[in-house]
């Protein structure tokens, strides 16, 4: 097994996981409800933490992601980051059922994070073949999902930096 065999899931697993910590916490626990104040940032957390451990129970179910569709699910998943962006921008005195907004957007993160993520990791070790190709592998990818952890949050700080109003 050859490293042109799983670059494409190791640098899925790098990307879903740069994109998923340049949007959470950083800019998702930003965002403010004027209606539910001190608790929307808990409610943004929990909204994510349920969204990420369906995403990664739903690999044992539904295998929507194949290694030919990866790069499309990966490319849409990169859509969060201006997504948080646009919501960073909105007027803060949206309120009321508009607060489901990015709630929704944030457990939708977790789910995607969570099944992508795991579909990436998922799809490395189903490509080798020997035990020690698949430890081989797994460490790879576990590598390249710590790279993306690293450059997500180092991400995060700068978007936060940038774009999130100070509290």
């Amino acid at each position: 097994l050859s490293a042109s065999e799983v670059w494409l899931e190791s640098l899925s697993a790098f990307l879903v996981f740069v994109t998923c910590l340049a949007c959470f916490p950083g800019l998702a626990t930003s965002l403010t409800s004027p209606t539910l104040g001190s608790w929307f940032p808990l409610l943004m957390v929990a909204a994510y933490n349920c969204g990420d451990l369906f995403g990664k129970t739903l690999p044992a179910r539904a295998r929507l992601v194949s290694r030919r569709s990866l790069p499309a699910w990966v490319s849409a998943h990169l859509l969060f980051v201006p997504l948080f962006l646009l919501l960073l921008r909105a007027p803060a005195g949206r309120g009321g059922a508009s607060d489901a907004l990015p709630l929704g957007c944030t457990f939708v993160l977790g789910v995607s994070t969570g099944y992508i993520g795991c579909m990436a990791l998922v799809l490395v070790g189903e490509h080798a073949g020997s035990a020690e190709e698949k430890e081989l592998w797994g460490t790879a990818s576990s590598f390249s999902l710590m790279l993306g952890l690293t450059a997500g949050s180092l991400l995060s700080f700068a978007l936060s930096a940038a774009f999130a109003s100070p509290s």
